[in-house]
């Protein structure tokens, strides 16, 4: 054995504690630190090798502590030791990655990426503040390490301690690419509870993937990413359109008449809503029809038996339906559509400075030319989401709340209602090549707004206050999440001074209702530079969407895309 030949009397020590740590778990229950973090390692390992899933490391802070701070009182490990195995475990997370390759890799423009996710802090099932130190550890490792996998999800909360938020904040600052992302806890434990979970099992959520929350007693409870996406864009796309893509020519939705002959913004707005309807129901059919055909194909034993006591209770796969799993999609590019719905209102119906045939014509020609271009001015300087302005703001909000509304009206076989989750991922990128030109000025095919409470990028000019306080009157609280990138520059958050106005305002910004935020602490010339010259920022993170991945390892088209996002100072 590799112990007996090892000449090393510590390192062989090691070994061996290594050959009876899993000689023991996960057969029996783990009774050190170290065996239950071994325990972990073999049931994802296990889980990975059966389907492609996610690593669902969830609330590692809570499941781990009490063996932490056994062996901490027991003086069976050191501090030291316990930071060390919590290194080795995240480094072994980090290596499960999807590669893309082919088609998939053409149209996301993602050599690889991961959705591998720790939860930190949060609540206990009592609702008291669950950080402990083993959450800091966590926090710390995470940081020295500085890898793009896995990603943390920090669930803030109103007892939140500010000594908890302000370590995240470093880990931020060093890890550089989002991680952790900051989620608060409150508005996802309400969510839950209007939905008729009790609240003591709402608190124990956990983020699956980039942001989507999940419950432990549930399998795949908000089944949102599963059953299809909607891009509202490429609907109002269609819209004007009379159903017609402008990309492929082909005729996808149906004719809500001609965009020329409405008198009104309101007419416009009703055969948007119409069009959405039908292209949702087509989604959730399609959808339907997918999920009726997987359990006859696709069978997952060992998941089943470790996913939800459902199966074991019922004796019955994962991938069978029934009650306990949620049904819905993702509704994605509403501030796309709603700046564009917004231009068209102001400058077509309201000041005329431009006919619909003219924005029409400018559009399909993808703004080209001397008029194009001026016609794609007046269309960006418009009013824009992201500068605390009413009137794009409330769009914003209106048309959320109307997308949900569509979905929430549907049931799944078990008469439940669908769902809304508005994930990040890269899909922003690929979403966007299927779009034409909007009347917002973004040209075809080019991404659509990051994120999904993001605004659109270069548009938003009043700095992150202005950004926030559009996220909070747009809302989005019938979304069981949202994404909202923000771009610091890394140079101004070096400082513990720096670090601490952040913290207010995540603060201030979850106290009044926001969902989300996640922040890129890189400067622009860092990036340009990388660009320019990948092989001396091998170790480059930033945040692309629902996701944190190495920079070099991005198309040059995400590259861009994450360049041009507006930078702030704090």
């Amino acid at each position: 054995s590799l112990a007996e030949k090892e000449p090393d009397p510590a390192r062989k020590k090691e070994l061996y504690e290594i050959a009876e740590i899993c000689e023991w778990v996960p057969e029996n229950p783990a009774r050190t630190f170290h065996e239950a973090l071994q325990c972990m390692n073999f049931i994802i390992v296990g889980r990975g090798l059966e389907a492609m899933y996610p690593v669902l490391i969830g609330r590692m802070d809570q499941y781990l502590r009490p063996y932490f701070e056994q062996d901490i009182r027991d003086g069976r490990i050191t501090l030291e030791r316990a930071a060390e195995l919590v290194g080795n475990a995240i480094t072994l997370w980090g290596m499960k990655t999807v590669v893309q390759v082919g088609k998939t890799q053409k149209q996301t423009h993602q050599f690889s990426y991961s959705i591998n996710s720790i939860n930190i802090s949060g609540v206990d099932r009592k609702g008291n503040d669950a950080s402990n130190e083993l959450s800091y550890l966590i926090l710390h490792m995470i940081g020295l390490l500085r890898l793009s996998s896995p990603t943390v999800l920090f669930s803030w909360h109103s007892q939140t301690p500010r000594w908890l938020l302000l370590k995240a904040l470093e880990t931020n600052y060093l890890t550089k690419g989002g991680i952790p992302l900051f989620e608060n806890n409150e508005h996802v434990v309400a969510t839950f509870v209007k939905d008729g979970t009790p609240v003591e099992v709402a608190r124990e959520w956990y983020g699956q993937g980039c942001v989507t929350p999940i419950l432990p007693t549930k399998i795949d409870h908000n089944g949102s990413e599963g059953k299809g996406a909607v891009n509202v864009a490429f609907i109002l796309d269609l819209t004007l359109h009379r159903g017609v893509s402008q990309i492929t020519g082909k005729k996808i939705g149906i004719d809500t008449g001609d965009p020329c002959s409405f008198k009104s913004f309101e007419e416009l707005y009703e055969a948007f809503k119409k069009q959405y309807s039908y292209v949702v129901n087509r989604v959730l059919w399609l959808g339907t029809v997918a999920q009726s055909v997987e359990p006859q194909y696709l069978r997952f034993p060992f998941n089943s038996c470790i996913a939800g006591p459902q199966c074991m209770e019922k004796g019955q796969d994962i991938m069978i339906t029934d009650e306990t799993h949620s049904y819905g999609i993702s509704d994605r590019a509403i501030v796309d559509t709603a700046d564009s719905l917004l231009a068209i209102k102001k400058l077509v119906f309201d000041e005329r400075k431009l006919t619909m045939p003219e924005l029409l014509q400018a559009i399909d020609n993808n703004f080209e030319g001397e008029r194009g271009e001026k016609i794609r001015q007046m269309c960006l300087n418009a009013p824009k989401f992201g500068n605390d302005i009413d009137e794009a703001d409330y769009m914003v909000r209106d048309v959320g709340e109307f997308s949900a509304s569509v979905i929430y009206a549907y049931q799944n076989p078990f008469r439940q209602p669908c769902k809304v989750s508005r994930e990040g991922l890269s899909w922003h990128y690929f979403g966007g090549l299927g779009v034409g030109a909007l009347p917002n000025g973004r040209k075809a095919k080019e991404p659509l707004n990051d994120g999904s409470i993001s605004p659109m990028r270069g548009m938003d000019k009043l700095g992150p206050t202005g950004v926030l306080r559009s996220a909070l009157k747009a809302g989005f609280k019938e979304s069981y999440a949202s994404c909202l990138n923000q771009k610091f520059s890394g140079s101004a958050m070096q400082s513990a001074e720096s670090r601490e106005k952040l913290a207010v305002l995540i603060e201030t910004f979850f106290k009044n209702g926001g969902q989300h935020i996640q922040f890129n602490l890189v400067d622009t010339a860092e990036l340009l530079d990388a660009k320019a010259h990948p092989e001396k920022h091998r170790d480059l993170v930033v945040r692309v969407g629902g996701f944190s991945a190495y920079f070099v390892m991005l198309s040059p088209e995400i590259q861009d895309d994450i360049i041009y996002r507006s930078e702030h100072g704090c």
